[in-house]
């Protein structure tokens, strides 16, 4: 790979985290051309952390509420969509932030954590 390959794909990331509140998915950051491996060197390094199944934090990105509003959204999957008064929260429809961030998928299941 070409020395301009790997800067357009870190600007790339770093676009991505930027954009993102600095959350991102083992699978975004693989779309991204970043791999396994160096998902992991970035969580050894400490610039990353995990916040839920295969979803990630960067660190010079505070945990703040619209953060854990991304990482409820990212690790419940692709088609997962923000619902309730954690939507209304989101879009500014509500200053109150929900006390619990609520999530609708076409996937059964349940996470906590975010």
């Amino acid at each position: 790979m070409t020395t301009h390959h790997v800067r357009y794909r870190m600007t790339t990331l770093a676009q991505h985290l930027s954009t993102h509140d600095g959350v991102i998915t083992l699978a975004q950051a693989r779309a991204l051309g970043v791999s396994r491996h160096a998902v992991q060197r970035r969580l050894s390094a400490g610039t990353w952390v995990r916040e839920a199944e295969a979803t990630f934090r960067a660190v010079d990105h505070p945990r703040t509420s619209r953060v854990r509003v991304r990482i409820a959204v990212a690790s419940v999957g692709k088609s997962a969509v923000l619902v309730g008064s954690s939507a209304a929260w989101w879009h500014g429809l509500t200053s109150a932030f929900p006390s619990k961030i609520s999530v609708a998928t076409q996937v059964k299941g349940r996470h906590a954590g975010a």
